[in-house]
């Protein structure tokens, strides 16, 4: 480990105060003690015999959101209690980015009230011989290349996998899909039908509360009100008191629906749909998926649970003769890029 004054030459930026600047979207960057917009509060015109603080140093923040450490590609001003680190030797962008995270990781020491202007120079981080391996690792990824499969899941997980996969041997392992049939939405009938009740298509059943504080860490998954990983909360040890579900769809009270093939827990912001008639999970991922294209008619004043609302509710489906169309389903699904992963 060194401190970080060895690997870095750490100066005060230039203190500049953002209110007596004139902003201009084409100007110099004003870099804060903000975390969001890699610090970036501003663009301000350049001021007569200010020189920025260099480009490819890394920005800190000694007070404010302290310890939030960005690379500035270009020039840049800085206010109160920014320092910047400049390399006292060369080091490429991946490296920097790592100090960043080294520093970040330092976090918790401070506060509002604990800032890190006297402390900074001081801090600990891998020399540069300790680096991993993956620091040096040159990526060039770009957004459209990521899978529809991981950006329909948010920006993390997005994240997750420009910093985790391996593009090429992860398109050549899952891009295909089950089937090589090409199947068209637009080649069925459809037609809307009950989705619970006497006609309905689905028993409908409902989790009960569980307080965090009674909750056992284990391996079965717990689902709760959320639109993320599948809703899953927490993984907690077995119940006595929980009923266990499992091949079922769930709803929450927002209206986001998900499919679960594997047994599961859930609290009594969710809703459970079970199939009168033997599905595949594939048709339990299609009909889940529309079901959740109706979320935006709930929302905290209009909740789903067990109400009027389920009660009457209608989907849309693939119909053959009258009845669900579970085969087009299932092929649809199965037609899919990376369903071969299911």
């Amino acid at each position: 480990m060194k401190r970080i004054d060895e690997l870095f030459e750490v100066v005060y930026g230039v203190n500049l105060d953002l209110s007596k600047l004139i902003k201009d979207e084409n100007g110099i960057n004003y870099v804060g003690r903000s975390k969001k917009n890699n610090g970036i509060t501003a663009n301000v015109l350049p001021v007569k015999d200010i020189v920025p603080n260099p480009a490819y140093t890394i920005s800190v923040a000694g007070g404010g959101s302290v310890l939030e450490a960005f690379i500035q590609e270009k020039p840049y001003y800085s206010g109160r209690d920014l320092f910047y680190l400049k390399p006292k030797i060369d080091m490429n962008i991946n490296i920097l980015q790592y100090y960043c995270l080294c520093i970040k990781a330092n976090q918790f020491k401070y506060s509002f009230g604990r800032q890190a202007n006297k402390t900074l120079n001081a801090l600990l981080v891998p020399d540069l011989n300790e680096l991993p391996e993956w620091v040096e690792k040159t990526r060039n990824i770009k957004i459209d290349d990521i899978p529809d499969y991981f950006l329909n899941e948010g920006y993390e997980r997005a994240c997750w996998f420009l910093d985790n996969i391996d593009q090429e041997k992860f398109e050549d392992k899952y891009s295909k899909s089950v089937s090589s049939k090409k199947i068209d939405l637009s080649n069925s009938s459809w037609e809307y039908f009950d989705l619970i009740g006497e006609n309905g298509i689905f028993e409908i059943d409902h989790g009960k509360r569980l307080k965090t504080l009674d909750r056992i860490e284990g391996d079965i998954p717990l689902i709760t009100a959320g639109k993320y990983n599948q809703g899953i909360a927490s993984y907690i040890a077995e119940n006595n008191n929980m009923k266990l579900f499992d091949h079922c769809i769930t709803i929450d009270m927002f209206g986001n629906s998900f499919y679960h093939s594997e047994q599961f827990y859930c609290d009594d912001n969710i809703v459970t749909l079970h199939s009168k008639i033997e599905i595949s999970d594939y048709v339990g991922m299609f009909i889940s998926t529309v079901i959740n294209m109706e979320n935006f008619r709930y929302s905290f004043g209009r909740q789903y649970r067990m109400t009027k609302y389920s009660k009457s509710q209608k989907v849309l489906l693939p119909s053959l003769n009258g009845v669900p169309d579970y085969e087009f389903m299932e092929n649809y699904i199965k037609n899919l890029n990376y369903s071969i992963a299911i």
